[in-house]
């Protein structure tokens, strides 16, 4: 254990209460976690380097954390976050997912993608 996490748990008589303290340490600062993991998942912009499939999977990592931490993100939501992550040129296929009726599976973007061969 790091000397500013073990100088961060109170002092305890028993190791019961030091445990409970290093468990109450730890979730306040799963809050942080799931803050900078969603700051991540909403800032994070395709910037036409590398290929497109990789930046999805990396948002869908992202989500996959938050969920972990019991953060609810549907898929649905992913595949908004994804489609607004991409940049201005992917504008058609933003307004083909918005003018269907079907919503797109994760998996769904990720084939649509890939056939298009410009962004692969």
């Amino acid at each position: 254990m790091s000397s500013s996490v073990k100088g961060s748990i109170p002092k305890s008589k028993n190791a019961q209460q030091y445990y409970e303290s290093i468990a109450q340490r730890f979730k306040e600062s799963e809050k942080a976690v799931k803050s900078t993991l969603l700051n991540q998942l909403i800032d994070m912009k395709y910037d036409g380097q590398g290929c497109v499939r990789a930046h999805i999977m990396n948002l869908i990592d992202i989500g996959t954390k938050l969920q972990e931490l019991d953060m609810t993100i549907d898929e649905d939501m992913m595949v908004h976050f994804a489609l607004n992550s991409l940049p201005k040129e992917f504008n058609s296929l933003k307004e083909t997912y918005i003018a269907q009726k079907e919503n797109w599976t994760l998996n769904d973007l990720i084939t649509i993608l890939s056939n298009k061969s410009t962004i692969s």
